[in-house]
């Protein structure tokens, strides 16, 4: 979860993968995905730091290394239909969850920080507008507490 107290913004550039044949290339981002900030834990940020330097270490291609956080097991890309069949339902069923695609995760992360009211989302905005119902429910409900 996160919370105010612990969120610290990163920013993060983000690059799309393109696959064409059997060639993979990381290929410039569109004008509007320049950079995007999320809030995240310090542990999370620390995970992150640790990632990247065993990418660097593993990888053997010197263009890639700076560039792939979570490379694949035997380094470069990773097979995102592999890992999202394979390991990440996996995680999934060990976690007592159902089977979700990877990419819905952004929805808990956006409902999350609009939630603990994180500031420096990019889409809290849009979120608020979402969730507004929702956060009127709940609000009524944490200032009682918080008394």
């Amino acid at each position: 979860m996160l919370s105010r107290a612990t969120a610290t913004t990163v920013s993060i550039k983000f690059e799309q993968v393109l696959t064409v044949t059997a060639a993979t290339a990381i290929v410039p981002g569109l004008k509007t995905q320049d950079r995007r900030s999320f809030p995240c834990q310090e542990r999370l940020l620390n995970l992150v730091r640790v990632m990247r330097v065993m990418a660097v270490e593993k990888s053997k291609d010197k263009d890639l290394r700076k560039k792939l956080i979570f490379p694949a097991p035997k380094g470069g890309f990773i097979n995102w239909h592999n890992f999202e069949q394979r390991d990440w339902s996996e995680i999934l069923k060990e976690c007592g969850f159902d089977f979700r695609r990877l990419y819905q995760q952004i929805e808990t992360l956006a409902s999350d920080a609009v939630f603990h009211a994180v500031q420096g989302r990019d889409d809290l905005a849009m979120g608020r507008r979402v969730f507004q119902q929702e956060l009127a429910k709940v609000r009524p409900i944490a200032t009682a507490h918080a008394a």
